[in-house]
């Protein structure tokens, strides 16, 4: 899968990944290989990836599809 998170005041991050947890306004979920499509409201949070990989963000929303996953978020 492909993780890209797109922040105004960060460059981009493009990784590849396993496993994707994301802070949704409607509660946190978490995105595996061939999850169904989705899109969702992000509040205050981490997304995190992987082992390591974290991003705290104040707010954006997420799209998953076909193994992409693009979240455009405030830091």
């Amino acid at each position: 899968m492909k993780l890209q998170i797109i922040s105004a005041k960060s460059p981009a991050i493009n990784v590849e990944v396993t496993r994707v947890s994301l802070p949704a306004v409607q509660g946190p979920f978490v995105v595996l290989k061939n999850h169904a499509p989705i899109i969702a409201a992000l509040e205050a949070g981490e997304i995190r990836w992987n082992e390591d990989g974290v991003c705290r963000i104040r707010s954006g929303f997420a799209k998953v599809q076909n193994n992409n996953i693009i979240a455009v978020v405030e830091e």
